[in-house]
């Protein structure tokens, strides 16, 4: 959501999935997982310390 104040996150069903995921199995829900949760990137401080165990597998 655009604001005065900059860019910031809505409540939307997106952002709710991402909240109420479950842990993934297969690589590739992993893999889907992790493209949806790179498409927020800018709102997650660090995302990349956070998504390395899943990038690891």
């Amino acid at each position: 959501m655009l604001t005065g104040e900059g860019v910031k996150v809505t409540t939307s069903n997106k952002v709710r999935a991402v909240a109420e995921i479950t842990e993934p199995e297969p690589i590739a829900i992993i893999q889907k997982l992790l493209g949806m949760v790179m498409y927020t990137c800018k709102f997650l401080p660090n995302l990349s310390a956070i998504t390395g165990p899943l990038r690891n597998l």
